[in-house]
């Protein structure tokens, strides 16, 4: 009994060693380029959306596996909106699993208060394009609002 236990165990530990070995040219390059795509991620830097935008990301590793905080800055030249020209600092959350991210940014540096903050949530795809939603809650004078949109970034 006690060798049909060794030898099960055994194989149970071949078959975790052997188990890369089986997969498939198309699952091992998957496998690759996402580690390749999560290490491009990972690098940091800066990405530009469709108005000349740009976002400028730190990742640190969190307590939480898979997940990191998120740094950086960001400068708004979107036409029509204020606070242009000048960076504000961004913060987040970035889970790797999923490749998905969450930030913010308060409209308030030494150059210009905008009374208002944004946040982003979105996912890294194709060609590390990142892919987002916003909302940004702000001050109309009489009363708050919550406007919305979505951004495309580029890594660049």
């Amino acid at each position: 009994m006690k060798i049909l236990k060794t030898i099960k165990l055994a194989l149970v530990a071949l078959a975790a060693l052997a188990a890369p070995l089986l997969l498939s040219p198309a699952a091992l390059a998957e496998s690759h380029s996402m580690s390749a795509e999560q290490d491009a991620i990972l690098a940091g830097g800066t990405w530009t959306n469709q108005g000349g935008s740009t976002a400028t990301f730190e990742f640190q590793a969190s307590s939480q596996p898979g997940t990191y905080t998120v740094s950086g800055t960001y400068v708004n030249r979107e036409a029509g909106y204020l606070c242009q020209g000048t960076p504000y600092p961004l913060t987040g959350i970035y889970y790797s699993g999923t490749l998905t991210i969450s930030f913010s940014v308060a409209w308030s540096n030494a150059a210009e208060n905008c009374q208002s903050v944004t946040g982003w949530t979105g996912y890294f795809g194709n060609n590390l394009d990142l892919v987002t939603q916003w909302n940004m809650a702000f001050d109309k004078g009489t009363s708050s609002a919550i406007s919305s949109g979505k951004d495309v970034f580029t890594y660049k």
